[in-house]
């Protein structure tokens, strides 16, 4: 999940880690492979937010769209 800079939309992706490297590297050298169910989707959803997306293990969707929901936020989900 990601905000948009503009702080008006939300991107809420869901996949599942394939693979990752880089963990015996310094600094933000680390990454995951994953895959998505839609890559058009999550592109067209990640080019509104930006190419860094923070990722939290678990299935979240439910509750970050909820959240969004209370907030006035628009949920862009893939």
């Amino acid at each position: 999940a990601k905000f948009s800079p503009d702080l008006k939309k939300m991107f809420i992706a869901k996949g599942k880690v394939v693979s990752g490297g880089g963990f015996e590297e310094c600094n933000c050298a680390t990454s995951v492979l994953f895959s998505v169910k839609d890559i058009e989707l999550f592109r067209e959803g990640q080019l509104y937010v930006g190419n860094h997306i923070p990722l939290v293990y678990g299935d979240h969707v439910e509750v970050l769209t909820t959240f969004c929901k209370m907030m006035g936020i628009e949920p862009v989900l893939a």
